[in-house]
């Protein structure tokens, strides 16, 4: 049995190494767009070229140098992509030379060197903005780093449905152009964005990647979404893909992951949730080649080791932050998670750490941050700001009386005024300018 077992393993692991390497000799063949240039007009009617730059300009993109680390096992450690808050599910992706340095960029379509992911299919993404708006987007396709498709929302858009014409006009091409490595056939695309949040949901019948070597998946979908209800933001991720086949062979039946943050201005409320699974590895079904696959086991690590060694259910989360990072290794603050159900290396080395490529299958993550409280007042007092007294129900020192009418404990009136508090006049014992009479009976002079 255990030869059976072994020769399984060895057959999954080949089909393995077949995936990447098709993978990644596709690279060399693929067309990439040129990249939109500066001062892009962002009103009206918009390509897809200028909605990505419009909707992602460099600044708000770029990871925060201070939090980024080089992780010492990148292979277990999956990126999150920015450091904002947000939800995000992503169908598939191909990386050469993956970038081991976390966190990678919030552009959806892949960033830039050095954490350029090459090709990037179905990635939805719910976020919300630093100056504290929510934007919703869809990566149907991009390659190099440039979107070829894609759907985006703004407060009060909603986006989308079936893209029958844009089947023949953007993508049926695009699997032509690119001699099949990129190919998507029934998209559905749907983006509603609100004060509140964001919804997003992309679905496909059918993605091939790679060509006849590379990956060819059935029903795929992702999810990115986001929302707060003034006391609590929520941020969601979610990704799907069944009928994995690789170089013609299954690979895996069923591939899914789902992340959900949840920060609360009460902290004890605070919840982060990652779950994955990979159904059926290698097509040979549990436990072969390794049972931690099937049951959710975060960084189950599997395939053929250096050469081509795949890891089921990476994970990288915080609370729950993933020892391997080591002290420090955290890509945001708490609560956040990353989870990929699937991913496929080639030629990985740990001094120093990295990889030749990388594919990725059903990759989840989600960051929530607390909204903000109401005013409260300072430390020791009570009541709503600009109202604010002292909590004890006494006047601050040297004062008396019931705040928030205090006046000065000595009896006596503040220099240069005379009476008893708090009747204060003027005690030069003539009434202000404008008035007339005698303190403390003054009264406007247009009275008398």
């Amino acid at each position: 049995m255990m030869a059976v077992r072994n020769k399984a393993h060895a057959r999954a692991s080949i089909r393995v190494s077949l995936v990447v390497f098709g993978l990644t000799a596709a690279a060399g063949v693929l067309t990439v767009p040129a990249a939109s240039v500066a001062g892009t007009d962002c009103s009206g009617r918009l390509t897809p070229a200028q909605q990505k730059r419009c909707a992602h300009p460099a600044s708000a993109v770029a990871p925060s140098n201070k939090l980024r680390f080089v992780s010492p096992n990148p292979q277990t450690t999956p990126p999150l992509h920015g450091t904002e808050p947000h939800g995000q599910g992503t169908v598939a992706v191909l990386q050469v030379n993956p970038d081991s340095a976390r966190p990678y960029s919030s552009d959806p379509a892949g960033g830039k060197s050095p954490n350029q992911e090459l090709i990037v299919v179905g990635r939805s993404r719910g976020e919300q903005r630093a100056n504290g708006t929510y934007h919703g987007h869809i990566t149907i396709a991009a390659v190099g780093g440039n979107e070829i498709l894609g759907v985006d929302t703004n407060p009060g858009e909603t986006k989308g449905g079936p893209l029958d014409a844009v089947q023949q006009q953007v993508l049926n091409p695009l699997c032509d152009g690119t001699m099949r490595q990129v190919c998507l056939s029934a998209v559905v695309a749907n983006s509603s964005t609100t004060s509140t949040g964001s919804t997003n949901h992309f679905e496909a019948a059918k993605v091939t990647l790679g060509g006849a070597t590379g990956i060819d998946a059935g029903a795929a979908s992702s999810d990115g979404n986001i929302s707060s209800n003034g006391t609590c933001q929520t941020a969601t991720g979610a990704s799907q893909v069944a009928n994995v086949n690789a170089g013609g062979t299954v690979l895996a039946s069923l591939v899914k992951s789902s992340t959900t943050s949840t920060a609360c201005q009460d902290p004890s409320q605070n919840k982060q949730t990652d779950t994955s699974s990979v159904i059926g590895l290698g097509g040979t079904g549990v436990p072969i080649p390794a049972p931690g696959c099937a049951d959710g086991t975060a960084n189950t690590v599997t395939g053929i080791p250096t050469a081509a060694p795949v890891v089921c259910n990476a994970d990288d989360s915080l609370p729950g932050t993933n020892p391997a990072n080591g002290a420090g290794g955290q890509q945001t603050t708490t609560p956040y998670g990353v989870r990929e159900a699937l991913d496929v290396f080639l030629l990985a080395t740990t001094v120093p750490p990295g990889s030749a490529s990388k594919a990725t299958t059903a990759a989840s993550e989600s960051h929530a941050v607390a909204p903000p409280g109401a005013a409260q007042c300072p430390a020791g007092q009570t009541g709503t700001p600009p109202n604010c007294v002292p909590n004890s129900g006494q006047c601050p020192a040297g004062q008396t009386g019931t705040p928030p009418n205090c006046v000065p404990n000595s009896g006596r009136c503040p220099a240069g005024q005379t009476g008893t508090p708090p009747n204060c006049v003027p005690n030069s014992g003539r009434c202000p300018a404008g008035q007339t009479g005698t303190p403390p009976n003054c009264v406007p002079s247009g009275n008398v």
